[in-house]
C-alpha cells in the first residue's frame, strides 16, 4: 500500500489532476457552465493553481479554469489505511527524501508512514478513491527497488512496484497495477489492466498498454503513451511528449513546451502553460489524412501550434497561436470549430498539396460567425471573432507546413 499511497501523494503535489464527477445536474444552460449525461469535454488546470474536472451529463462541455484557492481543503491523514494484508498509520509523504518500509516474506507492507498534504477538495478525494479502488483493495505484490538500476516485474494480480533510486524498469503485467519510478530516468510498462504510472524525477518513459490507464510524468522531459483504452495523461514539469493512442483520451502537457497527439478516438488535449504543439490528426501532415473526428484541442497559455483535424473543436487560449488546417477536411460538415480566434494575433494556416495550386480563400460572415472556405469547401468556422482578413491567413504547401508546425 505504501507505493500506491506515494503515487497518490505525488498526484496531488505539482501535478494536474484528472477528476471525474458523476451524477451532476444538467441545467440546460451554456455548455461552458453545464454538464449532464453524454459526451463531455473537461475543464483543466494545475492542482496548485487550477482544478481539472470532467463532468458527465447531456450536452457538450467546454474547458474552463478553476482557481484552486476557491476549493476547500480536506485533511486525508489518519489511522484508516487498512486491508486484509495491509496496514499503515498515514499516507506516504511525497516530499520526503527517502521511502522507508519493512517488507515481510509474504510481501506485506508492515510499516508505512507519511501524509498527503492538506488542501484537497472532497470531490478530488472521492475521484482519486474511485480511480484506485481496485488497486487499493486487491494488491498482490508490493516490491521496492534499490539505489541501483532495477528490473521489477509484477505478476497476474494487482501489483505495486517502486523503483526508488537508479534508472529502473518496472513491468506491471496483468492486473490493475501501480508503478512509481521515483528517482532516475525510468521505464514503466503497465501492460494489461487499468494501471496507474508515475515517473517521478528524471526523464521517464511511461507506457500504459491496454486498459484505462493514468500516466503522470511528474518531473523531467517525459514520454507518455496511453496505448489502447480511455487514458488520462499528464506531463508535469519539463518538455513532455504525450500520445493518447486508441480510445477517448484526455491529456494535459503541464509546464514546459509539450507535444500532444491524441491518436484514434475523441480526445481532449490541453497544452497548459508553455509553447505547445498539439495535434488532433491521427497521423502527421505527411499523408494528408485524418482518420478520426471530434477531438477537443486547447492550447492554454503560450504561443501554441495546433493541427486541427476534421470536426475538431479548437481553443487557442492565451498567446499568439497558429492553427493549421488542410485538405483532410473534405466537407463542410467536417469543418473545424475555432472558438477564440483573435485576428491580428492568431494565424490561420491552410495547407495544400505540394504539387497543387494554392486554394482560393473566401469568407462568409453571419452575425458573429465567420466561415472560412478553401476552394469552396468550408474548412473552419470561427465563433465570436472580429472581422478576419487575408492577413490573418497563410497558405503553405504541405512540405513547408510540416516545418512550420514542427
Amino acid at each position: 500500500m505504501f507505493l500506491l499511497a506515494g503515487l497518490l501523494g505525488m498526484m496531488m503535489v505539482g501535478a494536474t489532476a484528472f477528476i471525474a464527477f458523476d451524477d451532476l445536474p444538467d441545467t440546460g444552460e451554456d455548455p461552458e457552465e453545464d454538464s449532464g449525461s453524454g459526451d463531455d469535454i473537461a475543464s483543466w488546470g494545475n492542482l496548485l493553481d487550477e482544478i481539472f474536472d470532467e463532468h458527465t451529463g447531456s450536452g457538450t462541455d467546454l474547458p474552463e479554469e478553476v482557481d484552486s484557492e476557491e476549493v476547500p481543503g480536506t485533511d486525508l491523514s489518519g489511522d484508516d489505511l487498512t486491508g486484509d494484508d495491509l496496514s499503515g498509520d498515514n499516507l506516504f509523504d511525497p516530499s520526503a527524501d527517502d521511502l522507508s518500509q519493512d517488507i515481510a516474506d509474504d510481501t506485506r507492507a508492515e510499516d508505512a508512514s507519511g501524509e498527503v498534504p492538506a488542501g484537497m477538495s472532497d470531490e478530488l478525494q472521492a475521484a482519486l478513491a474511485r480511480l484506485t479502488a481496485d488497486i487499493a483493495t486487491s494488491a498482490e505484490t508490493i516490491t521496492a527497488g534499490t539505489p541501483g538500476d532495477d528490473l521489477l516485474e509484477g505478476g497476474l494480480g494487482n501489483d505495486q512496484l517502486g523503483g526508488y533510486s537508479g534508472d529502473d524498469t518496472l513491468v506491471g503485467g496483468v492486473g490493475a497495477d501501480a508503478l512509481l519510478g521515483m528517482r532516475g530516468s525510468d521505464a514503466l510498462l503497465g501492460q494489461a489492466g487499468n494501471d496507474s504510472l508515475g515517473g517521478g524525477s528524471g526523464d521517464d518513459l511511461l507506457f500504459g498498454g491496454s486498459g484505462e490507464d493514468t500516466l503522470l510524468g511528474m518531473m523531467g522531459d517525459d514520454q507518455l503513451s496511453g496505448g489502447a483504452g480511455d487514458d488520462l495523461l499528464h506531463g508535469g514539469d519539463g518538455g513532455d511528449h504525450l500520445q493518447g493512442g486508441s480510445g477517448d483520451d484526455a491529456a494535459s502537457g503541464g509546464m514546459g513546451a509539450d507535444r500532444l497527439e491524441g491518436g484514434l478516438g475523441a480526445d481532449t488535449l490541453f497544452g497548459a502553460s508553455g509553447d505547445d504543439w498539439i495535434s488532433g490528426l491521427v497521423s502527421s501532415l505527411r499523408d494528408g489524412s485524418d482518420l478520426d473526428e471530434g477531438d477537443y484541442l486547447n492550447g492554454g497559455s503560450g504561443e501554441d501550434t495546433i493541427l486541427a483535424g476534421a470536426s475538431d473543436t479548437v481553443t487557442g487560449g492565451e498567446g499568439d497561436d497558429r492553427i493549421i488546417l488542410g485538405d483532410w477536411i473534405a466537407s463542410d460538415e467536417a469543418a473545424a470549430q475555432i472558438l477564440d480566434f483573435a485576428p491580428g494575433e492568431d494565424l490561420l494556416v491552410i495547407s495544400y498539396a505540394d504539387d497543387g495550386p494554392e486554394p482560393e480563400i473566401s469568407f462568409e460572415v453571419t452575425g458573429e460567425v465567420t466561415r472560412v472556405f478553401a476552394d469552396g469547401t468550408c474548412v473552419a468556422t470561427l465563433s465570436g471573432a472580429d472581422a478576419i482578413s487575408v492577413e490573418d491567413i497563410a497558405l503553405l504547401p504541405q512540405s513547408e507546413a510540416l516545418t512550420f508546425a514542427a
